[in-house]
């Protein structure tokens, strides 16, 4: 087999629904979370319109030099999925501003797992700074109602290196 037929067997599809917040960050900044292959909205007034920028295996590192499976916490083996965000609106009920406070997120990377039956979902969100994707927030998620089965991505997603804003 393949390395990136090994990879690809290992990656859940992304999973769209609703999940719970799992730490204390994710509970006061978004809390449950809808999301879609083009949205992401929170029961706290977080709302994101994104769009595919590839994936990545987790052992990549981002534009600072940080790890995906690192900073996601994830088992190996696992791929990141990388979605700009094209318009972040915030409600003015949200307690933290966004997922990177007043900052306006650039990028989140999201990655799923099935941890005790349930589907986990690990999310970075990042900010530009000078340019750059910067991490600026970690939030964790949880969705038990989802059958906790893992499935493979369409031939078409194939993982790539995280690029700054701007570049080919």
């Amino acid at each position: 087999m393949s390395e990136l037929a090994g990879m690809m067997a290992a990656v859940e599809r992304p999973a769209s629904g609703w999940f719970e917040p799992a730490n204390d960050t994710a509970a006061a900044v978004s809390g449950g979370i809808n999301i879609t292959p083009l949205r992401l909205t929170s029961s706290r007034g977080l709302h994101y319109r994104t769009q595919s920028a590839g994936w990545v295996q987790a052992y990549a590192a981002d534009g600072a030099g940080n790890h995906y499976e690192t900073i996601l916490q994830l088992a190996g083996g696992r791929i990141v999925e990388l979605r700009r965000v094209t318009r972040e609106a915030v409600d003015d009920y949200a307690p933290a501003g966004g997922f990177c406070g007043g900052n306006p997120a650039v990028m989140l990377a999201i990655a799923y797992e099935i941890k005790g039956g349930q589907r986990q979902l690990h999310l970075a969100a990042y900010a530009d700074k000078e340019g750059q994707p910067r991490l600026c927030g970690l939030y964790f998620y949880r969705n038990a109602d989802l059958y906790a089965e893992e499935l493979p991505l369409p031939s078409a997603m194939q993982p790539h290196r995280l690029r700054p804003a701007g570049e080919g």
